[in-house]
């Protein structure tokens, strides 16, 4: 299914072990509560904006399975430096275009996916 909206963040795949673009409107509970919530506050972008932050905090916040870990490479002289991301984490850095562009496009959640 191709949906029509999609915002890529990296998180690993476990069954290839590897680390991959993820598309954060391809999870199913997220996606359906951000049509919820476009049906809900169509007129309302303040709460829109609310509800959308606070189901992508839901969902992708702290759950080791939307997290990776980002190491430097080369490592220094005293080891690799790493810092834990999540997907909320990705998205959230760019919040006020993120938010902007659901916004903008929310007409688009409710609309069905395409097959191929």
């Amino acid at each position: 299914m191709i949906h029509l909206l999609s915002w890529l963040v990296y998180n690993e795949d476990f069954n290839a072990r590897r680390i991959r673009e993820f598309d954060i409107f391809n999870h199913h509970s997220f996606r359906e509560d951000c049509i919820k919530n476009a049906k809900k506050n169509k007129d309302n972008k303040e709460e829109f904006i609310e509800n959308l932050r606070r189901d992508l905090m839901y969902y992708f916040w702290s759950k080791c399975e939307y997290e990776i870990i980002l190491s430097s490479w080369p490592p220094d002289k005293d080891g690799f430096r790493a810092e834990k991301i999540s997907v909320y984490d990705q998205v959230y850095q760019h919040w006020d275009v993120f938010s902007e562009w659901v916004w903008e496009n929310r007409k688009e959640l409710t609309k069905k996916p395409r097959t191929t």
